[in-house]
């Protein structure tokens, strides 16, 4: 064999072990890591932090409801001991009625009693039927009314006398008749002589 053919098979030889520790290294070749999972403490922290994030937003929803429902339920004024004024004025635009007084009428939850002035507005959510003037003044006396709210605005001044109902219905429809519940009853008079005026409610009966 010749020197030139020596190396020829020399050069072979090389290139087969190169390649076999090649295919001899990929095959044995670890596996890569696998991902490391936190530890459980680590796991229980970032909840324990998410849990605090979210019951601090719920926390700061709560306290500006309980706000709200605080500032809403603010002591009522009492006629008996601080009457309307007994200048007559103008029946309040609705945009004053937006920052009303409220007034204790000791009216059911679904009913506000409101007051500008010497003017009142009695209002009550729920499946109305109908409202009415049943005796008195009907002087600037108005009810108005849907299918879930009624609405009763007239002024408190001295020498007023009038009884008004509010009737409910089972259901939200105009075409449904009364409940066989009492109505909602109000009788609001100032007579001459006294220093106030006196309001009185008779709830539906439940």
């Amino acid at each position: 064999m010749s020197a030139q053919d020596r190396a020829r098979v020399g050069l072979a030889i090389v290139g087969t072990a190169v390649v076999a520790a090649a295919i001899f290294s990929a095959r044995h070749r670890a596996p890569p890591p696998s991902p490391v999972a936190p530890p459980p403490q680590a796991v229980a922290a970032l909840d324990a932090s998410d849990g605090a994030k979210a019951a601090s937003a719920e926390g700061e929803d709560a306290a500006a409801f309980a706000a709200n429902r605080t500032a809403a339920k603010k002591p009522s004024r009492d006629l008996r001991a601080a009457p309307p004024p007994e200048t007559r004025t103008a029946r309040p635009l609705e945009a004053e009625w937006e920052s009303a007084e409220s007034v204790n009428l000791r009216l059911s939850s679904p009913c506000d009693a409101l007051l500008v002035r010497e003017w009142m507005r009695v209002k009550c959510f729920g499946a109305v039927h109908s409202g009415s003037l049943v005796a008195g003044d009907s002087a600037e006396f108005t009810v108005d009314a849907d299918s879930s709210l009624i609405v009763a605005t007239f002024p408190v001044r001295r020498g007023d006398r009038r009884v008004f109902q509010f009737e409910f219905s089972e259901t939200f429809s105009y075409q449904s008749d009364p409940t066989t519940d009492p109505p909602l009853t109000i009788s609001e008079a100032w007579f001459d002589g006294d220093p106030a005026p006196s309001i009185l409610a008779s709830a539906p009966s439940s």
